[in-house]
């Protein structure tokens, strides 16, 4: 019997599972869709502080679901953000108001082959 006999441990088999998203190469980025609609909405005479309000709810919104694609977001992550904030029903109206808004520019773009304003009337 050797020394190092005694000692001896079997590590467990321990297998690690990482859910990664592929690169989409080819599909439009919310990030660079949002810059475009954006300087669309300052042409076209929005109010600054419209567009910052926009940013600011739609940014919440995909940072919170970690949508990174366009073509990722859905009515049902619409449904799961507005679910998930923790704030007063009009201001939950204010918030599905502005991503109808965005969303409908997105839809105008082509960038979206469906109309969200009429899944949330």
């Amino acid at each position: 019997m050797s020394k190092n006999s005694a000692f001896t441990v079997d590590p467990p088999d321990v297998v690690l599972t990482v859910k990664s998203k592929s690169r989409k190469r080819d599909a439009m980025t919310i990030e660079q869709a949002l810059s475009i609609i954006f300087r669309q909405m300052e042409i076209t005479g929005r109010r600054p502080r419209t567009i910052e309000s926009y940013d600011y709810i739609f940014n919440d919104f995909t940072g919170q679901l970690r949508l990174e694609y366009v073509d990722e977001i859905t009515a049902d992550s619409i449904y799961d953000y507005l679910a998930a904030i923790d704030v007063a029903p009009s201001t939950k109206l204010i918030r599905l108001k502005a991503i109808k808004a965005v969303l409908s520019r997105f839809f105008d773009n082509r960038w979206k082959t469906n109309k969200f304003g009429r899944l949330f009337s």
